[in-house]
């Protein structure tokens, strides 16, 4: 297939429109691919992104093919490719039109588009970049010397919720939030500021190094402009406000982006995760609840007992990165 390259304008409110339907369409997009995410994700450091180039391959017909995004942050005067701030996934988004092709077409057509992109990326210095869990095949990259590593987060498929149940092995904890009359309240900007205050109070933010809660909270409004965030907040039996959970979605799933309770609660955190579950599945009608991401082991651990599946999703690293994070 003869595909052309084009450099989509920032400034174009058009394109950038075409770009977001087409994050929808493909069977890869997420939020994260969204231009509003990535275009007010201005990272503080090298550590996030702090520049953006968005691209679009067209056959001849003028038809979008594929579209990509790459992002860069400087140090020393050299710009690193480097994921955006709080965002798991990025890689190539596919046209239907490549999809509903025979496999073996499928499948040579995505590696054509997988070159395209690794020949924009060499122009670039590599720090880290991921893909999303549908892109598959990474053997382009590994061909080019890349050095491909596997993540993993849970799904759980948001079937009968009598299923939901039987899976769940946080069924006493749940029960508990029952019993205590801990409510949950769900809404955005009248729980924002709240859901940071506590957040400053007792939540670890997740383990993230480089966390930037201004830059996180400019980001939830502009999911939240754009009908792509809501926020959960648990109160005990005195109506106390003790914890909440932020969650992000597309037109494909629910992710649970951030969160975390009190430590004086010992089953607040289950209860709140399951409404959200339920939340994604009643009032969302959304067919996919994603934990994003659960690689460090307490977390992977309590996420499992959830009932999702293991899912995995794949990144490009630096090899200086590598070694370090092996040696950890």
């Amino acid at each position: 297939m003869n595909l052309q390259l084009n450099k989509i304008d920032i400034k174009n409110i058009s394109l950038l429109s075409k770009w977001d339907q087409f994050v929808d369409d493909s069977l890869e997009g997420t939020f994260y691919h969204k231009s509003y995410w990535l275009l007010n994700n201005i990272g503080s450091n090298y550590k996030s992104a702090q520049k953006y180039e968005l691209y679009y391959l067209s056959d001849a017909n003028g038809n979008w093919i594929a579209a990509f995004y790459i992002p860069t942050a400087k140090k020393f005067g050299i710009n690193f490719i480097v994921m955006p701030h709080m965002t798991p996934f990025g890689g190539v988004m596919i046209s239907a039109i490549i999809h509903n092709l025979t496999i073996s077409k499928k499948i040579s057509n995505i590696k054509d588009i997988n070159e395209i992109f690794i020949n924009e990326l060499k122009k670039q210095k590599l720090l880290y970049y991921s893909f999303s869990p549908e892109h598959k095949d990474v053997q382009p990259f590994i061909w080019n010397k890349y050095i491909t590593s596997i993540r993993y987060t849970y799904r759980i498929n948001l079937v009968d919720e009598k299923i939901l149940w039987s899976n769940l092995q946080e069924k006493t904890s749940v029960n508990k939030g029952n019993k205590s009359d801990v409510t949950v309240k769900w809404g955005f900007t009248e729980y924002l500021d709240t859901y940071f205050e506590l957040n400053d109070k007792s939540f670890s933010s997740q383990n993230i190094s480089n966390f930037d809660n201004a830059l996180t909270k400019k980001l939830l409004i502009e999911l939240n402009k754009n009908n792509n965030c809501i926020i959960g907040i648990i109160c005990d039996e005195n109506n106390k406000e003790i914890g909440g959970c932020v969650l992000a979605y597309d037109n494909k799933r629910a992710y649970y982006i951030m969160g975390g309770i009190s430590r004086e609660n010992n089953f607040g955190m289950s209860y709140l995760l399951w409404e959200a579950i339920l939340y994604t599945k009643n009032k969302l009608k959304l067919p996919v609840f994603d934990f994003e991401g659960s690689m460090i082991p307490s977390i992977e651990k309590y996420f499992r007992k959830f009932g999702g599946e293991l899912v995995p999703y794949y990144s490009l690293n630096n090899i200086l990165l590598t070694i370090k994070n092996h040696i950890k």
